[in-house]
């Protein structure tokens, strides 16, 4: 028979965590973020005896290296329902001792576009990429697969790029507490260049946990960029080129930042999350997650797979045109390029005729 003085079968039953000791704590603090994470990944309940030791000790995990808690921290992320976690943590106090940066957050109103402070957001734009990711097939059918093994794939040890998708979701907007102003004509708080700001504060929360220079970077790139899509949506169109330029900026990390700006505009009100959309969704909501649609198709199926080669190089540029190697040939091979992409120019002989007009407002005479 089992010896269970400890009567863990019957927690396990009851799919209780339940600390062993009063010190268990004390003795390694950490313990009480891997709670957390067991909790997540087991799909138990922290018991309210654990919980409250957890909210008495909770400042003894500053004792804690940054590397172990950075690696039970990206664990919890990688879950599936990471974000209902996030809350518990900020219910014992782990999520301000581990970032106090979120103490600002609070009571920090958004303004009319927004139905939460910003806390509550950042809360349910980690939900909200959440529900993406795990409706990946119904909202991007053709691409599913391929999101799945990006957002698998390992940045670095232990920390994959969905954990670091969710970290940048909930950090998206930090900058928002620094750059806080109220228009009295207008009646509304203001937030300008939030994201810049929001940057370098992510920089610094990153370099305190210790992540990679790609992990940062992927993390900073959301936070600095999350704004682009917002902007874009409200264009007519978006322009072939202008989705080109998007990708080439930011390469394989525009994926995330779309979803993110699509998780960011699903958390901005109180609406259930579902796919299709219904037929009420919100204007900027339903225009944000057609363009991400669009950006998500446009990457694996024409940026992707883009020829290696331009159709034209700088050697057969300057010989032609008569131009010595500097800056003006690679301003030419850039525009050549984004012409290309954009499918204006699908031959030699186009991409002569292109270079021409660029040339020359008549096209013959260089400029």
């Amino acid at each position: 028979s089992i010896i269970d003085p400890l009567k863990g079968l019957q927690d396990l039953e009851k799919r209780i965590l339940r600390v062993n000791a009063e010190n268990s704590f004390l003795k390694d603090p950490l313990r009480m973020l891997r709670a957390f994470r067991l909790a997540a990944h087991l799909n138990l309940r922290i018991e309210e005896n654990t919980l409250c030791l957890i909210k008495k000790n909770k400042n003894l995990l500053r004792q804690s290296a940054a590397e172990r808690i950075r690696a039970e921290f990206f664990a919890l992320l990688n879950e599936k329902q990471a974000a209902s976690f996030l809350r518990s943590l900020f219910q014992v106090g782990i999520l301000e001792v581990l970032f106090p940066e979120i103490q600002s957050w609070v009571d920090l109103p958004q303004g009319p576009h927004h139905d939460f402070y910003l806390l509550e957001h950042a809360f349910q734009t980690v939900a909200a990429a959440e529900f993406i990711l795990a409706h990946l097939a119904d909202i991007f059918p053709a691409q599913a697969q391929a999101l799945r093994d990006n957002f698998a794939e390992l940045i670095e040890e232990g920390i994959t790029r969905q954990a670091l998708f969710k970290f940048g979701a909930f950090f998206h907007d930090s900058g928002k507490a620094v750059t806080y102003s109220f228009s009295p004509e207008e009646k509304i708080p203001r937030f300008f260049d939030h994201d810049q700001k929001g940057k370098i504060i992510n920089e610094q929360v990153c370099q305190r946990l210790k992540l990679s220079r790609q992990a940062a970077k992927l993390v900073t790139e959301m936070t600095g960029q999350h704004m682009r899509i917002l902007g874009l949506a409200q264009l007519s169109q978006v322009t072939p080129r202008a989705k080109y330029r998007f990708f080439r900026d930011l390469g394989k990390g525009g994926i995330e930042v779309a979803i993110l700006s699509l998780a960011d505009k699903m958390a901005a009100r109180r609406i259930k999350f579902q796919w299709p959309q219904p037929a009420d969704t919100p204007d900027d909501l339903a225009r944000v997650t057609k363009l991400v649609l669009e950006l998500i198709h446009y990457y694996y199926v024409d940026f992707q797979p883009q020829k290696k080669r331009l159709f034209l190089d700088g050697e057969e540029i300057m010989a032609t045109f008569g131009l010595s190697p500097g800056k003006k040939v690679g301003e030419l091979l850039t525009r050549l390029r984004e012409a290309e992409n954009a499918g204006l120019i699908k031959s030699k002989e186009e991409a002569w005729d292109f270079l021409k007009t660029e040339l020359s407002p008549e096209g013959s005479k260089i400029v």
